[in-house]
C-alpha cells in the first residue's frame, strides 16, 4: 500500500517533467515508468511488470490522433528516462511525418522498442511479414503468392489490368459486389499491387493495378495463373504515345494486330574497358559487326476473338464522346525514355533515329507504351490457357508533341474501362462455369 501510494504521488510530476523536456508538450506526450519505479510496481505482481512506452501524437489542426502502444517484456525493467527521451527526440521528425502514415509511426516506435529490448531485435521474422517457402515460386502458408499477395479464390479468371491504383479503384465502381449484399473484394499487397474482384453482368471478374513495365506485368500474369483454375482472359487498359500522324490525342488504340518489343542493348554502349582481356583466341570469337543500340522484335499476336470484341465494345463506348478507336500494331518499349526515343542531353542514348527505324520496319505501328508485348508474349507461352489483348488511351502525339487535356482523361478512362469489362464478359471459353476457382468454399464471389 505504501509502495503504491508513493508511486501515485511521484509518477505524475516525473512524467510531466519528462514530457516537456523530451519533445515539447504541444507535439507529444510520452508516458512511461521512470527509472527506479519499475521494480517497485513490479513487486505488486506475481512477476516483474513489463515496462511500457505510450506515445500519443496530435496536432491542433488535425482530427486524427495516432496512438502507438508498445509493451516491452523485460525481466530487468529498469528504464533510464533521459536515454528514452533522447531516442524519442531523435524520432520526433519521423513521428511527425508518420501522423498520417501509421506505417511510419510503427517504424519509429519499433526503433525505440529495439533500443530498449535486445530480444526483440533478434527475431528472424519481421513483424507483419508472412513466412514464405519455395524459392522457385514463393507462397506463404495460406497459398498467397509473393508479389500480388492473393490466394486461390480471390482472383477471377477474367482480369482487367490497368497501370495505376487510382484507375483501378475508379473502375471497381463499375463492378457489382462479389456476393449479393456484400462489397467488391479488395486487397493490396506489400508490393503495391491492388486487386478488386466482383462481378460484371453477373460474371466474376478482377481488376488489378499492375504498375509500369514488363516486370510488373510478369508478376501479374504468372502469379494470377498460379492461383486461377481453368482458362483465363486478360485485357490491358493503359495509356500510350501515338505514333501515327493522322491520329489525334484522345483516340483509343486497340492492339488487334499484336505487338513488337523495343529493347535497349547495353552491349552497344560498352567500351573496351568493360570487358576482360581474352584468355585465348577462342574467347575472341563473336560478331564482327557492332550491335545496334536498340533491337526490335518480331510481332507477337493478340487473341483474335478477344480483340474483335474489344474493338467493337470500345467503339460503342468511345465514339459517341468523340474519341476515335484505332486498331493496329502496338510497340512496347523496355523504358519510358531511351527506348521510346525521348531525347535529352544527360545520357548517351543514341536514339535519334529510333522512331523512324521502328516505323520503317513496322509501318502499322500505332501506339507506344511499356506493357502490352509482355502480356501477349506470356499468353502465347501459356500452353493455350490464356487469351489476351490490350488497348490504350492515346495521351500524347509523338510527332506533334500534343498532349491530351487532363479533364478528358477521366472521362475516357471510365468509358474505355466499361468497354474492356464488357469485352471480357462477352469473351467465352469452354470451362466458363468454373469462374476462376473450382472450390466454392474458397471463392470470394460464392
Amino acid at each position: 500500500f505504501i509502495s503504491l501510494f508513493c508511486t501515485s504521488i511521484l509518477l505524475e510530476p516525473l512524467q510531466a517533467i519528462s514530457n516537456f523536456w523530451c519533445v515539447g508538450y504541444d507535439i507529444f506526450s510520452v508516458k512511461m515508468t521512470t527509472y527506479g519505479l519499475a521494480p517497485m510496481l513490479g513487486s505488486l505482481n506475481s512477476r516483474p511488470l513489463s515496462s511500457s512506452v505510450e506515445c500519443s501524437v496530435s496536432r491542433a489542426d488535425s482530427t486524427r490522433v495516432v496512438r502507438c502502444v508498445r509493451r516491452l517484456n523485460s525481466r530487468s525493467a529498469h528504464i533510464h528516462t533521459p536515454r528514452l527521451c533522447v531516442q524519442m527526440r531523435n524520432d520526433r521528425d519521423e513521428l511527425r511525418e508518420g501522423l498520417h502514415k501509421p506505417e511510419g509511426l510503427r517504424a519509429a516506435s519499433c526503433a525505440t522498442t529495439s533500443m530498449l529490448t535486445k530480444d526483440e531485435s533478434k527475431k528472424s521474422v519481421v513483424p507483419g511479414k508472412a513466412q514464405f517457402t519455395d524459392a522457385n515460386f514463393p507462397t506463404d502458408s495460406e497459398g498467397r503468392v509473393y508479389h500480388l499477395g492473393v490466394k486461390r479464390g480471390e482472383v477471377a479468371n477474367r482480369i482487367l489490368s490497368v497501370g495505376d491504383t487510382g484507375r483501378a479503384r475508379m473502375l471497381s465502381g463499375l463492378l457489382e459486389p462479389a456476393v449479393a449484399g456484400g462489397e467488391v473484394f479488395e486487397t493490396t499487397s506489400a508490393r503495391g499491387f491492388t486487386v478488386f474482384t466482383g462481378r460484371k453482368l453477373g460474371v466474376p471478374i478482377s481488376i488489378i493495378s499492375t504498375g509500369m513495365g514488363t516486370p510488373m506485368m510478369d508478376f501479374v500474369v504468372r502469379e494470377s495463373r498460379a492461383i486461377v483454375d481453368g482458362h483465363m482472359a486478360i485485357a490491358r487498359l493503359g495509356t500510350c504515345g501515338i505514333l501515327r500522324e493522322d491520329v489525334s490525342v484522345g483516340s483509343v488504340m486497340v492492339a488487334s494486330k499484336g505487338s513488337v518489343f523495343i529493347r535497349r542493348d547495353p552491349d552497344a554502349f560498352a567500351s573496351p574497358e568493360d570487358s576482360p582481356e581474352p584468355v585465348n583466341d577462342s574467347d575472341c570469337a563473336g560478331p564482327t559487326v557492332l550491335p545496334l543500340p536498340y533491337r526490335i522484335s518480331k510481332v507477337v499476336q493478340a487473341d483474335a476473338e478477344l480483340s474483335q470484341v474489344l474493338g467493337s465494345e470500345m467503339r460503342a463506348q468511345c465514339e459517341p464522346i468523340g474519341s476515335a478507336v484505332i486498331e493496329g500494331l502496338n510497340a512496347t518499349a523496355d523504358s519510358f525514355y531511351s527506348s521510346q526515343a525521348r531525347l535529352g542531353g544527360d545520357f548517351d542514348d543514341r536514339n535519334d533515329a529510333l522512331l523512324a527505324n521502328l516505323l520503317e520496319q513496322y509501318p502499322a505501328a500505332a501506339s507506344l507504351e511499356m506493357e502490352t508485348f509482355h502480356l501477349l508474349d506470356l499468353a502465347r507461352c501459356s500452353r493455350g490457357t490464356i487469351s489476351a489483348s490490350a488497348c490504350a488511351i492515346g495521351l500524347a502525339q509523338r510527332k506533334s508533341n500534343a498532349f491530351i487535356e487532363a479533364a478528358r482523361i477521366k472521362v475516357l478512362e471510365k468509358k474505355a474501362g466499361e468497354a474492356v469489362l464488357r469485352a471480357l464478359v462477352l469473351h467465352k471459353f469452354e470451362d466458363d462455369q468454373k469462374g476462376g476457382c473450382v472450390d466454392k468454399e474458397l471463392r470470394v464471389w460464392s
